[in-house]
């Protein structure tokens, strides 16, 4: 057991120193992101380069990082110092190149040996580096085309770019170039003294000329191409709008006719209804009207004969009466005067009989209408002559009318029966003379 114990201590001492140096290596060791390379001097004659990651030692070792990832350098050429053309047109250019370390031991290396990983790293350093080789390689290509062809072949005019820049920059490495602006300098930024200039001016002039004149060509006959169009669809156009016109006012009249022929007839129809119901209503009131007249005359007549029967009554009644007071008086007084007393029983109406003298008894008619003897002459219809039998007739417009007043009173009073007697007294009557007394009851 005691013997156990050194081997123990050995044991742990080495897990120590183990983990000790792990610490150490964990501690040193360095990693590189992407796009980075890292380079290590040490002792050796050449720096180490690592992509990954690599144990600097600190004090012994110095590590450096170095970018490689794709930097732009933009080369901008305008006015006087626009870029030249094969015929003497300067043109405003900007084309930006995409450069980028080589990712490969040597040529970080040789980078880091002629500029240093920190200008390695900085645009603004590459930039100074390479615009004037760029530019360089920008004019050289630019004298092998013409204006035109910079549009036209922008491919070429590129790969030719890159083809006399080359791929190989030192360890850089030309990936790609992008024109991005390309135009025609502007003639007021062009020297007039340089002949390059003139002669550039001459053809931007020639040239500018000839476009102008055909351009006015074109738009001379595009002009009159478009008023001939205009022109042809206006025709069409009125043509279509007056068949229109004409096809909606023959709606519209066709429509109006049709409107006023319907308007017509409903107000014909309406008037003959009109006048129909006038004329109907008419007559009702007519009808109403006489219905009502005869109602009124009916209820009139009617009151009227009941009034003339009421008084033809009360006039019989009394007439009557007066006339029955009459006969006894004439008979009292006849018989008081001849001294004759015949029998109650046989004198006309309970009177007493007389002797001799004639008592007749006539209808007493209203003064001034009587024949002597009191007898009624008044012809009983108006329009009649007064005397019978004579000469007299009546007129020829004259027409029977009404009943007149006496002959109302006449057939009001007319007796039901009549009953005539004679008395005479033996001593005092004669054949010639007799008692006529009439009675009506």
């Amino acid at each position: 057991m005691v013997g156990l114990v050194p081997v123990v201590i050995v044991v742990g001492v080495i897990v120590f120193l183990l983990f000790g140096v792990l610490a150490l290596l964990a501690r040193f060791y360095r990693q590189v992101d992407q796009g980075r390379a890292l380079v290590i001097n040490t002792m050796r004659s050449e720096p180490v380069v690592a992509f990954t990651g690599a144990i600097v030692y600190p004090v012994i070792n110095r590590a450096e990082v170095m970018d490689l990832s794709v930097k732009t350098v933009d080369i901008d050429r305008r006015g006087k110092e626009g870029l030249i053309c094969n015929d003497n047109i300067r043109a405003d250019i900007n084309v930006t190149f995409f450069i980028r370390v080589n990712k490969t031991a040597d040529d970080v290396l040789k980078v880091a040996q002629s500029i240093g990983c920190q200008r390695a790293s900085d645009a603004n350093a590459l930039s100074e580096l390479f615009t004037a080789k760029f530019a360089e390689a920008l004019k050289t290509v630019g004298k092998h085309f013409n204006f035109e062809e910079l549009y036209t072949k922008r491919d070429a005019f590129k790969d030719k770019i890159i083809e006399v820049i080359g791929r190989d920059l030192n360890g850089f490495i030309l990936d790609d170039a992008a024109i991005d602006y390309l135009e025609q300098t502007p003639l007021e930024h062009l020297d007039k003294d340089n002949i390059m200039d003139a002669d550039g001016i001459r053809k931007i002039t020639d040239l500018t000329v000839i476009q102008n004149l055909k351009t006015n060509e074109l738009r001379q006959k595009e002009r009159m191409e478009t008023g001939s169009q205009n022109l042809n669809a206006d025709e069409a156009v009125f043509r279509f709008e007056q068949r229109r016109s004409e096809a909606e006012a023959k709606k519209n009249k066709e429509v109006s006719v049709a409107q006023s022929r319907e308007q017509n007839e409903a107000l014909r129809v309406a008037s003959d209804e009109h006048k129909k119901t006038v004329l109907i209503t008419t007559k009702n009131e007519e009808e109403a009207q006489i219905a009502e007249q005869n109602k009124e005359r009916g209820v009139a007549i009617a009151q009227k004969a009941r009034e003339r029967e009421i008084a033809v009554e009360s006039e019989r009644v009394e007439k009557a009466r007066a006339l029955e007071a009459i006969g006894r008086e004439r008979c009292g007084r006849i018989g008081r005067d001849l001294n004759v007393g015949p029998d109650m029983t046989k004198c006309a109406l309970g009177r007493p009989e007389i002797a001799r003298p004639i008592v007749e008894h006539h209808d007493l008619g209203p003064p001034g209408r009587t024949h002597p003897g009191g007898t009624h002459r008044t012809p009983l219809v108006l329009g009649m002559p007064l005397a019978r039998g004579s000469g007299v007739r009546a007129a020829r417009s004259a027409r029977a009318k009404a009943l007149n007043w006496a002959s109302t009173m006449w057939c009001g009073l007319r007796p039901y029966s009549t009953r005539r007697c004679t008395q005479m007294p033996a001593d005092a009557a004669s054949d010639s003379k007799k008692c006529a007394v009439s009675v009506v009851s």
